[in-house]
């Protein structure tokens, strides 16, 4: 609940950890990345980066072998239609906002396209 009495759409509260993902092709054209990296998150966020086998792993987290995958920056998709209000046996503010982050979304911008009738 917040401090008006309304439950959080879709946030947990998390302890620290960390999570080590080993061999991943990092591509981040603002950094200049297209290679095999090593990446460690703490705490949600980059801590460290390094080439792979190069990190050692976490002592309370896990360890993620992602050879042959790929690791991108966050997405934001500035154009979506969330159905609400109105339409939320389609889907609602909380559906689509965790739909979104579980396809590696970290923003997006509802369209102002509610319909009322029909």
């Amino acid at each position: 609940m917040n401090g008006l009495g309304q439950a959080r759409l879709v946030a947990k509260e998390l302890r620290p950890s960390e999570l080590l993902i080993r061999g991943a092709h990092v591509l981040d054209p603002r950094a200049d990345l297209d290679e095999p990296h090593d990446i460690l998150i703490r705490n949600g966020h980059v801590a460290e980066l390094g080439a792979p086998g190069s990190l050692p792993g976490p002592d309370d987290g896990e360890v993620f072998d992602a050879a042959g995958k790929h690791l991108f920056p966050a997405f934001v998709d500035p154009h979506i239609h969330a159905r609400t209000p109105g339409q939320e046996y389609k889907e609602d503010i909380e559906s689509v906002t965790a739909a979104a982050a579980a396809g590696g979304y970290c923003a997006v911008i509802a369209m102002p396209s509610s319909i009322l009738s029909g």
